[in-house]
């Protein structure tokens, strides 16, 4: 079967995307014994029961997320945008060690305008009366009530994807070496649910800034000879009736 070519205006996802994205969800689908004429009912129902329910967010470009993802780590991290408590400082636009000069410090070449619009849009930042600039979040916030960044949203398919990709592999060679295990119980009554994601969330966001602060110092930005991998731990919580 040849494949249409995909029009895009945004050029958002590619053709390999898709097939980066879907192949380890079709292979599972097909591997349960479904066939093929199941597997497309089910994605053309799928697709008709979103049409009719309408979009309740709309999909937002943040090209720049890596650059706002390392400028907020340096933001919580560096000493020269910390209070004398260790917090992250309420910054001016301009100045030494203002907003514009932090985001340069990651990216020279990012829109000092832009990254103020976004990360306000997406509730990273307030903007007070004054024009100083205060972190609201100490990671990256990728949505809010009426816009979802699409990059940052896709990526995390994408990986989960893969990860699901390897796990289903034929392919001995393959080892989910990504992948220990997950924490979880059968048992846990729904009025515990708010106190989990309390105590979970205040964990791990030590942990991710332990980890993130390793990942910067261990980066070589200036190196353009070697060959250059992304890599990183992400944490989701999930909790669904048990059967």
């Amino acid at each position: 079967m040849t494949r249409k070519k995909t029009t895009n205006k945004q050029k958002l996802i590619t053709d390999q995307n898709v097939d980066n994205l879907l192949t380890p969800v079709v292979r599972i689908l097909a591997s349960s014994g479904l066939s093929k004429t199941e597997i497309l009912t089910s994605v053309e129902l799928i697709l008709s029961s979103m049409t009719e329910e309408g979009a309740t967010q709309t999909i937002g470009v943040l090209r720049e997320n890596d650059t706002y993802r390392e400028m907020i780590s340096k933001w919580t991290t560096s000493p020269a945008y910390l209070d004398e408590k260790g917090l992250p400082r309420t910054l001016g636009l301009r100045g030494k060690a203002g907003f514009s000069a932090l985001l340069r410090s990651v990216n020279e070449n990012a829109s000092i305008p832009e990254a103020v619009a976004e990360l306000k849009k997406y509730g990273n930042i307030d903007v007070g009366p004054d024009g100083k600039l205060k972190l609201l979040k100490n990671f990256l916030h990728v949505s809010s009530p009426n816009s979802i960044a699409f990059e940052p949203h896709f990526q995390f398919l994408s990986r989960a994807s893969t990860a699901t990709g390897v796990l289903s592999s034929r392919n001995g060679r393959l080892k989910p070496e990504n992948f220990w295990r997950a924490a979880e119980t059968i048992d846990l009554p729904k009025e515990k649910i708010p106190e989990f994601l309390a105590f979970s969330k205040a964990r791990s966001m030590d942990f991710l800034q332990e980890l993130d602060e390793w990942l910067r110092a261990h980066s070589e930005k200036n190196n353009s000879v070697k060959k250059r991998f992304r890599a990183g731990i992400g944490l989701f919580s999930f909790f669904e009736e048990s059967i």
